[in-house]
């Protein structure tokens, strides 16, 4: 660590660009190659998601404006809303929002579609770009940013998200600012602040984790009770009864906690390691017949472990901010059998601390860092006859190499002596071999 501690012109949020702008590059021109070169789909449908939405009945008429692409994650919540009934709509797919999602949308429901997806674009922009440039407070402009841009504009999961105009980057850019308030010690503000991505979407609330890990009890209680307030809210502004909407939203979202999820969309779309676990198993010539089988049928026992190592791990003290909140995101990605890319955005909220942290970041948060990157990097190259890409494999092996990276980190504090000691004999036997060597 001293030898990052000691380099003056070190920047953490410089060097974050640096490798963003580095391994992005590497990962677009790997997919270029793959489709130009070997003929594997096209550019646009292996990096983004698809490039057609079908909606039924709002198919037609103004919509038409956007040609074929109508960012199907906005426009469909947006009509379930118009409609007044997102989880028994009869003529719509049915909604698995949480209630607050439809009423964040409500007042958009008298304006045009054309109007709602810019007004949600700019939104988008803002929510991603100002907490990020307000982190980098004290650094030059030209600075702010060159890292602002790097960091949003060669985002693979921010370009998902557009993509298909999913609320992802209002939850992200909710959550930055609150994570802004924290780092700048505006508890109430942050509680205030982080109820909106849990409402928004339920993941988000393993933020509120920061509360328990300062031991800020009261802003706890206030950013949950926050989160059901707008909840309970937005469930009674719905048309219909309560009880009816909540059992239905219930009954739709099964297939978030059902592993058995479509191989056909496991195998391109998902970054869920059930996907690498599915691969595993059609892979049988490679890994045995047991193994992938094995995998998928644990698969709910595996993930609940991996979520409650994170959520222990992160509620320790000895543990950078930076760190803890890495691993409060980190389950997002693997708790569920479908998790589509743009979940990935969630990965850029801790890197309020990392800037933050100035030149006194240690080397296990180099290694962090640089292993987000790799996370958010492209990687939908196809690399073999069962529809699977680099990704599935990449990201399991990413998440978990974090995961160890910031174990070795707790474990070099909670045992300092054992760990200066083996440091020093592991390079000191290095240098004595070198120089007997020469």
């Amino acid at each position: 660590m001293s030898a990052w501690k000691s380099n003056r012109s070190f920047d953490p949020a410089v060097f974050y660009a640096g490798i963003t702008i580095a391994i992005t590059v590497m990962g677009l021109a790997g997919v270029y190659a793959a489709t130009a070169y070997l003929g594997h789909g096209g550019f646009s449908e292996t990096l983004l998601f698809y490039p057609n939405d079908s909606m039924g009945p709002f198919s037609d008429g103004p919509l038409t404006t956007f040609g074929q692409h109508r960012f199907g994650d906005l426009l469909l919540p947006w009509a379930q809303t118009v409609e007044g009934l997102p989880y028994v709509t009869t003529t719509l797919f049915r909604s698995n929002y949480p209630p607050f999602a439809h009423l964040m949308l409500l007042p958009f429901t008298h304006m045009s579609y054309k109007a709602v997806f810019w007004i949600y674009l700019t939104a988008s922009c803002l929510l991603m770009v100002l907490p990020l440039w307000f982190s980098l407070q004290g650094r030059r402009f030209d600075v702010r940013l060159t890292v602002v841009a790097a960091v949003v504009g060669l985002s693979f999961p921010l370009w998902v998200t557009l993509d298909r105009g999913n609320i992802q980057t209002i939850i992200v850019g909710f959550a930055l600012l609150g994570m802004l308030a924290v780092q700048r010690g505006r508890w109430l503000t942050a509680a205030l602040l982080l109820a909106i991505p849990g409402a928004l979407k339920v993941y988000p609330a393993l933020l509120l984790l920061i509360f328990i890990r300062e031991r800020k009890w009261r802003e706890f209680v206030v950013s949950v009770f926050s989160i059901g307030v707008l909840s309970v809210t937005g469930l009674f502004s719905l048309a219909g009864s309560p009880p009816e909407n909540l059992r239905a939203l219930w009954l739709q979202t099964s297939g978030f906690r059902n592993a058995a999820v479509d191989p056909a969309i496991v195998n391109r779309y998902n970054i869920s390691p059930l996907a690498f676990f599915q691969w595993v198993h059609l892979r049988s010539d490679i890994f045995g017949d047991r193994l992938g089988g094995a995998l998928e049928f644990h698969f709910t026992t595996i993930a609940l472990v991996a979520v409650l190592g994170c959520i222990a791990l992160a509620l320790s003290r000895l543990l950078t901010r930076f760190e803890a909140t890495t691993l409060m995101v980190l389950p997002t990605l693997f708790a569920l059998g479908l998790v589509s890319a743009y979940a990935l955005l969630l990965l850029i909220v801790p890197l309020i601390f990392f800037f933050s942290s100035g030149r006194a970041v240690g080397r296990f948060e180099i290694v962090t860092a640089t292993l987000l990157v790799a996370l958010m990097a492209p990687k939908t190259i196809p690399f073999d006859g069962t529809g699977a890409t680099l990704a599935n494999v990449a990201y399991p092996v990413i998440e978990a190499l974090i995961f160890v990276v910031i174990l070795l980190a707790y474990l070099s504090r909670r045992f300092p002596v054992a760990s200066a000691r083996l440091e020093s004999n592991f390079f000191g036997r290095s240098k004595h071999s070198a120089r007997s060597g020469a």
